[in-house]
Order: C-alpha cells, then sequence, then structure tokens
C-alpha cells in the first residue's frame, strides 16, 4: 500500500496501514501513532477506547476527539502539512471495522491543536531495566533498585498462586515471579500529579506480582502481549512470538484473575499500547547509516548522484531526489 509520506522503518517494521497525525505544530503535521489494521482488527469504537486510555491522563487530552481522514501536501524534505480533510467526523459510537488510511484528530469542525499521541514511544520494560542497569554501572544510581523482588514477595507470590502460570494456566512449566508493572515507572502513570513521592512504593506488593511461564518472561518485558482486563480479560498479542520458539501457546482469555491485581493489569496494558502505537514519524527517527535526508539532500546539490547506488531506491533516496528536482524546476522557472 502506498501512502502520501515517506514512512520511517518503525512504520515499515510494524506493517502499519493506519496513521494519526498531530496537528500541534502547524503547518506541519507528524506521525504520533499508528496501527497496524490487518493484526489488531478493531471497530472505530474500540480505537477510540484503546486512545482514551494511552491518552486519558494528558492534561490537555479531550474525550470529544474524533478522527477524520485527511490528505497531506509536502512542505520540504520529508515534511508534510494538512492538505484537505473530509466533511465529518467518525463518530465514537460507531462500530464500523477501522479502516486503513491517514487521520487526523478533531473537535467538531476544528483540528485539535494541542498535543495528542507521542513523537517517540516509551521503552520497554525490558529495555528501561537494560538502560537502567548501563547507568548504575556509570555511578549515576541504580533506577532498578526500586524494581527488585523481595525473597518474601516472591514466597508469598508462589503460595497464593501455586506455581501456576497467570496467563497459561498451566502448572507443568518453569515459573518465575514477575512485575506486572515495574515500581520504577509507577510514577509515569501520573504525569499531572505534582507530588509524587511514594507512588512506586505504592507499586511494590503482591498484588502487582504474577507467575508467569519462564518462556513467556521475555516477550512479556519486551511488552509483546497484554491482557485487556475490561475487555472480558482478552490477551491481545502485539508482535509474533515465534522467535521463542518454546514459549508455550497463549489463550484468548485470562484464565484467572487474583484479587487486587486489575489496576496493575490496566497499568500494563496502557503501557503496552503506548510501546506499540506511539511514535513512527520519519522525522523523530534516526536515519540509518548513509541514509540521513539533510546529508542526502546536500550530497546531490554539491556533486550530484549515482543513479545506480541502491541508496536512491530506498523510500528516503527517492524522497530526496523528488525534493531536489522540485526545488531545482522552482529555480529554473524564476531565472
Amino acid at each position: 500500500m502506498s501512502h502520501q509520506f515517506v514512512e520511517s522503518q518503525r512504520s515499515i517494521a510494524q506493517c502499519r496501514n493506519f496513521f494519526l497525525f498531530s496537528f500541534s505544530r502547524l503547518p506541519l503535521v507528524f506521525i504520533v501513532g499508528g496501527w497496524n489494521l490487518s493484526r489488531h482488527n478493531m471497530s472505530v469504537k474500540q480505537f477510540y477506547r484503546w486512545l482514551d486510555i494511552m491518552e486519558g491522563d494528558k492534561r490537555y487530552f479531550s474525550p470529544h476527539i474524533e478522527l477524520r481522514r485527511i490528505t497531506l501536501r509536502g512542505l520540504g524534505l520529508v515534511r508534510y502539512g494538512l492538505d484537505t480533510c473530509e466533511d465529518s467526523t467518525i463518530s465514537r459510537n460507531s462500530t464500523q471495522l477501522l479502516e486503513p488510511g491517514v487521520y487526523g484528530p478533531y473537535i467538531g469542525n476544528q483540528p485539535f491543536g494541542d498535543s495528542i499521541g507521542a513523537d517517540v514511544p516509551p521503552h520497554t520494560f525490558a529495555k528501561f531495566v537494560r538502560d537502567a542497569a548501563t547507568v548504575a554501572k556509570r555511578g549515576h544510581g541504580d533506577f532498578n533498585e526500586e524494581s527488585k523482588l523481595s525473597e518474601s514477595t516472591i514466597a508469598e507470590v508462589r503460595a497464593r498462586d501455586g506455581n501456576v502460570c497467570c496467563i497459561t494456566g498451566r502448572n507443568d512449566l518453569p515459573t518465575r515471579v514477575v512485575w506486572l508493572f515495574l515500581p520504577a515507572l509507577a510514577d509515569t502513570l501520573y504525569p499531572n500529579r505534582e507530588d509524587q513521592r511514594g507512588i512506586n512504593k505504592m507499586f511494590n506488593t503482591i498484588d502487582n506480582a504474577v507467575t508467569l511461564c519462564q518462556a513467556l518472561v521475555e516477550p512479556f518485558m519486551e511488552n509483546m502481549f497484554s491482557v485487556d482486563i475490561d475487555d472480558n480479560k482478552r490477551i491481545v498479542t502485539f508482535a509474533d512470538l515465534t522467535s521463542y520458539p518454546n514459549a508455550p501457546s497463549l489463550p484468548t482469555e485470562l484464565p484467572s484473575l487474583p484479587a487486587g491485581a486489575e489496576q496493575y493489569w490496566r497499568a500494563n496494558f496502557k503501557r503496552t499500547l503506548m510501546v506499540h502505537f506511539y511514535g513512527g514519524d520519519i522525522a523523530f527517527e534516526k536515519s540509518e547509516p548513509g541514509l540521513n535526508p539533510d546529508d542526502l539532500f546536500e550530497e546531490v546539490a554539491e556533486w550530484g548522484y549515482d543513479p545506480k547506488h541502491p541508496k536512491w531506491e530506498t523510500p528516503i533516496g527517492k524522497a530526496v531526489l523528488t525534493e531536489y528536482e522540485e526545488q531545482r524546476a522552482s529555480l529554473e522557472g524564476r531565472s
């Protein structure tokens, strides 16, 4: 499927076909979220529900935001602006399937100009742990300290769960006790709370810990799947687990739910949604070696280009050549 813009590597890797653009920096617009609707075959109503889960705690978010299809126009090298929009918004109550396409947020007839989505996604739990370990080695404090499971907590969780995996319901595989949501990240759930002292300690509780099959721990920490507690405890996968051949198959819903775990599953699901939905604009993505658009444009302007070089067949390379030819034609037309 071709689009009106150059896709980032993140969008390509996720096979996105739904793109949400933000109007917070007009006249430029940027991708702040997207889905692969072939994987997530969702209704419009479900899309809005997930959006509200991710965005509801933001200071300027409005529950009245609705989508409109939009078209884009080029405003320079891999930069885009709003060209046209459909006359009507897509109702929040629609049970129709969400269709692939390019969309923008509106309230009534006006583009929603405040922040929505994010330029880059938050880290997975696993990446946070890795980065925190690197920081600790440099002597700048151990951010993982708040997320260390005590032996007493592990023992209490094992006694409660009886060595049964919370996802599969099986007790015949090696297991490990893990946090549903890392206590060290708990303050990120309350961006508008002025006094965040003690929030992380609130998440250091056995209600926030579960027993999980050892083979599922790594993909769980990479936020590859989660549970939508408020949708019949549905297990939602966001990436293929085929790279984990020893991982057991996942059921369609959580087999059981320990008392007190609901809020922590909700926190986990919110983080996982954000990890996979947010970001995706090429402007905020680190360029592949040799494919920085500004450097390529300078190269063409100063030295020309070899059409046989494979970099000019990449989406970035083609966009650079198109922009260069348009600018050259414009300058020649003025002379």
